[in-house]
C-alpha cells in the first residue's frame, strides 16, 4: 500500500488534475510525501505489501518503489491478488500475518548477526 507520492496518487484519484499535475509539487503543495525520493536512501530492509485490487493506490506505484529500493537482505515484496486498499489483513488472513511475522523475525536475525 505504498504510494510513490501524493501528487501521483492525486492524479490517479482525480484524473481531471492530469493537465496541471506539474503544479502538484512544492512549493504549491506543502507535503508531497515523495516516497520515491526517500526509499532509495533507506539503509534497512523494507516489506512491501499490496492488494492488487487497490482502488486508491495503484499497485504499480508499490512496484515502482520496490524497484528503486536498495534490496538489502530481508527486503521483500508480496502482493495479494484479491485484496484492495484496506482489506489486505482480512483477505490475506493467515498468509498476511505469516509474511509479517517472517519479515519481523528476519529483522531480528539480521540484528543479531550485526552485533
Amino acid at each position: 500500500m505504498q504510494f510513490t507520492s501524493v501528487p501521483d496518487v492525486a492524479v490517479v484519484l482525480l484524473p481531471i488534475l492530469s493537465p496541471i499535475s506539474f503544479m502538484l509539487q512544492r512549493p504549491l503543495m506543502r507535503n508531497v510525501w515523495s516516497n520515491k525520493e526517500v526509499i532509495p536512501k533507506l539503509d534497512y530492509p523494507i516489506l512491501f505489501v499490496s492488494g492488487l485490487k487497490d482502488e486508491i493506490v495503484p499497485p504499480e506505484q508499490m512496484k515502482t518503489l520496490y524497484s528503486t529500493c536498495r534490496k538489502l537482505p530481508g527486503t521483500k515484496i508480496h502482493t495479494f491478488p484479491h485484496a484492495g486498499h484496506n482489506d489486505v489483513p482480512v483477505v490475506g488472513a493467515f498468509e498476511y500475518y505469516d509474511i509479517l511475522s517472517s519479515f519481523l523475525k528476519s529483522l531480528l536475525e539480521l540484528e543479531k548477526k550485526a552485533q
